[in-house]
């Protein structure tokens, strides 16, 4: 399998957050699996070049729950993989805030501020 060399011209860190948004968020279906691929690489190669703290994007609340024994739990979309990630998120907490991303990407930080409704 080949894949397509990285173009980074007009890549900023703004538009690579955008677009790893909308990855998530998969507001990008329109184009196929290997173009979100590519992309995909694109975006994270454009945060990579970036120091570190510098990079970590913002994942939007999907869903907050509360079980039966009081433990409250965020869902949101990863900006770094696409997939949904659950979070712990302490009753006694105002914001979720910083949470380090459960798919481990290899980049500066590795994590993303969870904001969103419900969150504060």
């Amino acid at each position: 399998m080949t894949t397509k060399p990285l173009n980074l011209d007009g890549w900023t860190v703004e538009r690579a957050h955008k677009t790893l948004g909308q990855l998530a968020a998969r507001e990008l279906t329109l184009y196929d699996l290997s173009t979100r691929r590519h992309l995909r690489r694109a975006a994270l190669a454009t945060l990579a070049t970036q120091p570190h703290n510098a990079v970590d994007p913002v994942a939007q609340v999907l869903d907050v729950a509360t079980d039966r024994r009081g433990v409250r739990s965020v869902t949101c979309g990863c900006p770094w993989c696409g997939h949904l990630h659950v979070h712990g998120w302490p009753l006694e907490h105002e914001r979720v805030g910083h949470r380090v991303s459960h798919c481990g990407p290899s980049l500066p930080g590795g994590g993303y501020y969870v904001t969103g409704e419900g969150t504060a």
